[in-house]
């Protein structure tokens, strides 16, 4: 049956709001996995709209203090960078882009050694409530910079507290770190195991 305009209006409607009225849905992701000599790879997505009402504008974006350590206590609490990275931040409302130049991790000393990440971009990149944005990242930490042993598997979650630009629940959404291990000899073994013994049959 053919959909009328009031349909069709309804439907685009209800679209434009799953796409766009995504405040408490967004965040932003970075995968930590193990990278082939020992250190450690990163991919960072994301997107959502702004939920900072007074705005927001810089070229260094920090988060801070989250709910658990995603840094063993034995890593350095100086601020370390990614060898290589790349991606960008971007304002899909205003339509501007910048280069992400630079990726750091620390474990921020003292007391609490709370973890935090940091990226940077080539320019200042500017924000207004509710403007649309998206994040991609690719970055490399050697061994000697970033070992993957010295991460803590599992999700860990920004709880908001982000000093200064930062990005938090009450700018950007809730910020994740997964630290995802390589895949387990055994899971391997179960997997080969019927290619194993068709090979026996054959």
């Amino acid at each position: 049956m053919p959909s009328t305009p009031s349909t069709s209006a309804a439907l685009a409607a209800a679209i434009a709001l799953s796409v766009f009225n995504v405040s408490a849905f967004a965040d932003i992701e970075f995968l930590f996995t193990p990278a082939p000599d020992g250190g450690t790879l990163v991919a960072g997505t994301g997107s959502g709209m702004v939920n900072r009402e007074a705005g927001i504008a810089s070229s260094d974006w920090d988060v801070q203090d989250f709910l658990t350590n995603f840094l063993r206590e034995t890593y350095t609490d100086v601020q370390t960078g990614a060898g290589t990275v790349s991606g960008s931040f971007t304002n899909v409302t205003s339509g501007v882009s910048e280069t992400i130049i630079s990726f750091d991790v620390d474990r921020d000393g003292g007391l609490s050694s709370d973890n935090d990440l940091d990226f940077d971009t080539a320019n200042v990149l500017s924000f207004d409530f509710e403007d649309v944005f998206t994040l991609t990242l690719s970055a490399t930490f050697s061994v000697s910079e970033l070992p993957f042993d010295q991460l803590i598997p599992g999700t860990h979650i920004d709880v908001g507290r982000t000093q200064g630009a930062g990005i938090a629940e009450e700018s950007f959404g809730i910020t994740t770190v997964n630290v995802v291990p390589a895949p387990a000899t055994g899971l391997l073994m179960i997997a080969t195991l019927p290619v194993l013994s068709r090979r026996r049959r054959n």
